[in-house]
């Protein structure tokens, strides 16, 4: 017996040439199959694709809405977010507040940011008044002043809140 009987080389090119045979076979019948096709309703496999693509057309214009719809809330929630930690909101309170916000009122700029950010932050200030720490309150009230002295500074108990008051002020202590 030689080496390449052994190994069941010529096995191999027996079953080579069966599937090559049975898929002509099988793509013959396709051919023959697929000319003569017709729904129930007498619609020919032409007007059944055309119908069959209008109506994916139709869902995939959906999707696409619906999609773009939560792209724009999404960006929308971002920017409200963003606002609720300028006005000193913590973080953990923004899901929440989101949740209850209209944050489809908010109008986004071409930048992402909200446009009428001011009367927003007046807006979040005054309606969610409670939940703004008392050290943050006290260094917006006294910063927002026109006249801010080297006094009014000093006096403001939370470090990192007087150090960027300083920052800001650095003509005062000069």
């Amino acid at each position: 017996m030689k080496r390449w009987e052994k190994r069941g080389f010529w096995k191999r090119k027996v079953r080579s040439t069966a599937p090559a045979e049975a898929e002509s076979d099988v793509q013959g019948a396709l051919e023959d199959s697929t000319e003569h096709t017709e729904n129930p309703s007498g619609e020919t496999a032409e007007e059944n694709w055309q119908a069959r693509y209008e109506e994916e057309r139709a869902a995939h214009e959906a999707f696409r809405a619906e999609r773009d719809a939560a792209d724009l809330r999404l960006k929308k929630e971002r920017a409200y977010r963003k606002l609720l930690g300028e006005c000193g909101i913590p973080e953990a309170k923004h899901d929440a507040l989101v949740r209850l916000a209209d944050v489809d009122a908010v109008v986004l700029g071409e930048d992402g940011a909200a446009e009428d950010a001011d009367r927003l932050r007046e807006a979040i200030a005054g309606e969610w008044k409670e939940l703004i720490p008392p050290l943050f309150r006290e260094k917006s009230t006294v910063l927002r002043g026109t006249s801010v002295t080297k006094a009014d500074i000093l006096a403001i108990r939370d470090r990192n809140a007087r150090r960027a008051a300083i920052a800001e002020n650095m003509d005062l202590f000069r």
